[in-house]
C-alpha cells in the first residue's frame, strides 16, 4: 500500500490491510456465486490495485501482472454473460 494511502486512514495501515483482506475473501464469495457481478467487481477493484502501485515507485512490474489479472476478469464479466449458470 503507498504511503499516502495508509496516511488517509483513521485505522492505521495494518488494520486498513486487514479490512482489505476481508472486503476481498468476500468478493471472491461473489465470483464463485454470481461471477457476472464478481468479475466486475474485480476488474475495478485491481484497477484500484494498480493505480495504488503506480503512485508508489518500484511496483511496476506487479502493477503489470495485476493489468493483466484484471483482462482475465474481464474475461471472466463477458463470458458469463453467455454461459450464466442455471
Amino acid at each position: 500500500m503507498a504511503p499516502w494511502i495508509a496516511n488517509l486512514s483513521p485505522i492505521g495501515g495494518h488494520n486498513l490491510m486487514s479490512l482489505v483482506g476481508i472486503i476481498e475473501i468476500i468478493v471472491g464469495l461473489i465470483v464463485a456465486l454470481r461471477p457476472r457481478v464478481g468479475a466486475w467487481i474485480v476488474f475495478a477493484w485491481l484497477w484500484a490495485i494498480i493505480i495504488n502501485l503506480l503512485t508508489y515507485s518500484g511496483f511496476y512490474d506487479i502493477a503489470l501482472r495485476d493489468s493483466g489479472l484484471s483482462l482475465g476478469a474481464l474475461a471472466l464479466a463477458r463470458l458469463s454473460r453467455d454461459f450464466e449458470p442455471v
